[in-house]
């Protein structure tokens, strides 16, 4: 079955400057840096909740998002936007964080469960139960013990882990740029080895 072209990305995060900088915010900070990258400016995406910008890539138009709801709600900006521009869930690709990988490390994966992510549940929730949409984890582990999980994935980075932290959101926005140029598939084989890249 030919693989469907990415025409929407959604990085999840929390709006307002008390999560900045936080681990579960890099979903957020990564398309921040892909924005620098490429030039994209963030407008308030009315009708959406959510912040937008427009992506020209391979000759075709890419959405860029960040939900304006709270985590546990990003769900509802998503379904939003699916319908306004006519993109099926197979044609979107979801950043975010994931406490089960080593700091720094990216998984991109085609299909899955929510692994306990609060925002990735809203959107499988709101998208009628569906996991079938392209997903990039971005490592904040390891996961703290006992009940530091909500503390640590909402305060801000230790600054020790800065430099790490900001390889992270630069290999997060390469990434994007090497889905969306080679395709899902190639971009899985390349970074799920934690090959670096050239």
């Amino acid at each position: 079955m030919t693989e469907r072209a990415i025409r929407l990305v959604v990085g999840l995060g929390n709006p307002g400057e008390r999560y900045h900088h936080s681990p579960h915010n890099i979903g957020f900070e990564v398309l921040d840096a892909l924005a620098v990258r490429q030039q994209l400016r963030f407008r308030r995406a009315f009708g959406l909740q959510a912040w937008g910008a427009t992506w020209h890539v391979a000759g075709s138009t890419v959405r860029v998002l960040k939900p304006r709801t709270f985590m546990n709600r990003s769900g509802v900006a998503v379904r939003k936007a699916l319908r306004r521009w006519k993109v099926e869930p197979e044609e979107m690709l979801l950043v975010y964080d994931d406490v089960a990988l080593p700091l720094g490390r990216l998984r991109i994966r085609k299909r899955g469960s929510a692994g306990g992510h609060n925002g990735v549940t809203s959107v499988i929730r709101e998208l009628d139960n569906l996991e079938d949409f392209p997903r990039l984890r971005l490592g904040v582990g390891p996961r703290p013990s006992g009940d530091q999980l909500i503390s640590y994935l909402l305060g801000r980075w230790n600054p020790e882990l800065e430099a790490k932290v900001s390889e992270l959101r630069e290999q997060g926005a390469l990434a994007l740029e090497r889905i969306l140029r080679d395709g899902v598939t190639p971009a899985m084989n390349h970074f799920n080895s934690g090959t670096p890249e050239n």
